[in-house]
């Protein structure tokens, strides 16, 4: 039997709020953006957010960044959902429903260019967002990771050129951990030394403000 429905591409998004805008942030895009300006786009299958508090930052000297978003969109379909996202991104501004208060650290679309599963019959890349890791470690550069210890699943991706996003730059390195960060790090840190950028991250809690005390 296959995987099933076939990842493509994703949105990888990194933002940092504006002093004393987090929990403001927060609420904005977990309870509208991150439906009306992704999840209602067609072709856009799954999405996740994660949350890097001041000890992860830490673990990679890599001060600014605080909140990940990712977005799975179905092979093949790129073409479609990208024009459509900016579209709603023009709407939902004229509409007052974006937030202002915010630095976007890097956005981009990447197409997946390789998967590396530790385990046989392991996680599906498609399915990677849905599943509930406790960490993940993106890189941008050097190397692709190969999976071993609490690195469950490496994807590799390459940039693609979008109008309205940022243009081609490094590959990215996706690193799904079984376990949080900073309880793993032996198991990731060495295998993205050669990044020029890496930023380790756990999930976000929909609904509340877990973590945001800490970043």
């Amino acid at each position: 039997m296959g995987d099933g429905i076939e990842l493509g591409t994703c949105l990888f998004t990194v933002v940092e709020p504006a002093p004393g805008q987090a929990s403001a942030y927060n609420a904005w895009y977990e309870r509208d953006h991150f439906y009306a300006g992704m999840m209602a786009m067609p072709h856009c299958f799954a999405g996740r957010r994660w949350v890097a508090t001041a000890a992860l930052k830490a673990l990679t000297g890599v001060e600014s960044g605080s909140f990940l978003a990712i977005y799975w969109i179905e092979a093949g379909r790129h073409d479609e959902f990208a024009p459509a996202a900016v579209d709603a991104f023009a709407r939902l501004s004229a509409e007052g429903r974006m937030f202002e208060g915010r630095e976007h650290v890097h956005t981009g679309f990447y197409e997946l260019d390789a998967a590396a599963r530790r385990d046989v019959d392991g996680v599906p890349p498609a399915l990677a967002l849905d599943h509930p890791f406790a960490g993940l470690v993106a890189a941008l550069g050097g190397a692709a990771p190969s999976p071993a210890g609490a690195v469950a699943l490496v994807l590799t991706w390459r940039p693609i050129a979008t109008p309205g996003f940022e243009g081609p730059g490094d590959p990215l390195h996706l690193l799904f951990l079984d376990a949080a960060p900073h309880e793993c790090a032996g198991d990731w840190r060495l295998a993205v030394a050669g990044a020029t950028w890496a930023r380790a991250f756990i999930p976000t809690v929909p609904g509340t403000n877990t973590h945001l005390d800490a970043l």
